[in-house]
């Protein structure tokens, strides 16, 4: 059972410290549970997750999904499907053992291995807050609350889209959505090519390359650029841009990073999906008979 160090929430030193990219065994045996509790359902509900009788930490989760239907008969592209997802980091820290996780979603049907892929998202960031060892660690969710205040108030819409692609770079964000990947296309007893072939169609992969296609020439051209930058660097940490050489410079830079993570997690993804892949071979071979085996290994090999 997991404890959480409350007082390395509070200090950090280092930019992007590396998590654990993989899904560690217990997180798998963690998202089965839920998987089994959460069911099939196909309208609103509450429910309860105790984690502790998943042997994960001692938390409740009060999951409250808000399901609302949407007409089957627009056409797809028009169809407004929303899965989305969040709780309050810092209900972690306040002593309680409950949280609060809001699901709101839009489709024609409860997918319920989409809703399941959010939970294992938000499984995972509780999973990364509790096996902090160094104050380090913690820089990614920092950086995500420095992100959440400064898009609250009066910027650009360029510098937004440049706040929102930081976002979707941060580490515990990177490897949560790493997790939804698993959760999302277990199950599916697909061969390897068909399932890269549905993930590249996925927003998952979406959200992957747009760090790719970061159009960093439209930040640096907008407007009171240098001002929102410092105020940026003033919660983050950094040199601050003087003149116009420094904000290209600056913005430059975050364009490597980006193609650099988008590059790295998409590797990532590739190789949980051939985990995917081998997972359900194995257990398909340990779901034949013993005699149904010899005669596959007599027939292929032997006669």
């Amino acid at each position: 059972m997991k404890s959480l160090d409350r007082n390395k929430w509070f200090k950090y030193i280092k930019l992007y410290e590396e998590f654990n990219r993989g899904i560690p065994e217990e997180l798998k045996t963690v998202y089965q549970k839920m998987r089994n509790d959460i069911g099939t359902p196909n309208k609103s509900f509450r429910k309860l997750l105790n984690l502790n009788d998943y042997d994960f930490v001692n938390l409740i989760v009060d999951l409250d999904v808000n399901f609302t239907t949407i007409l089957s008969d627009a056409r797809h592209e028009d169809r407004k499907i929303k899965y989305y997802s969040n709780f309050n980091t810092h209900q972690l820290f306040e002593g309680g053992n409950k949280i609060k996780i809001y699901v709101y979603i839009e489709d024609i049907s409860l997918d319920s291995k989409k809703l399941c892929s959010l939970l294992a998202h938000e499984l995972r960031h509780i999973y990364d807050i509790y096996t902090i060892r160094e104050e380090s660690d913690m820089k990614s969710f920092t950086d995500d609350l420095h992100l959440q205040i400064l898009r609250k108030e009066k910027i650009t819409e360029e510098f937004n889209y440049f706040l929102h692609l930081m976002y979707l770079c941060l580490e515990h964000e990177l490897v949560a959505r790493n997790a939804m990947i698993y959760e999302n296309f277990i199950n599916c007893y697909l061969p390897y090519e068909e399932l890269k072939q549905i993930f590249t169609e996925s927003y998952l992969y979406e959200s992957f390359v747009e760090l790719k296609n970061f159009d960093y020439g439209k930040v640096i051209n907008s407007e009171n650029i240098i001002n929102l930058t410092n105020y940026l660097i003033d919660k983050i940490g950094g040199k601050k841009c003087l003149v116009e050489d420094d904000i290209k410079n600056f913005y430059f830079n975050w364009h490597l990073y980006f193609n650099k993570k988008c590059d790295e997690y998409l590797l990532e993804a590739d190789k949980t999906l051939k985990e995917i892949c081998l997972i359900e071979e194995n257990q398909k071979y340990k779901n034949k008979k013993f005699k149904d085996i010899i005669s596959e290994i007599y027939w292929s090999y032997i006669a």
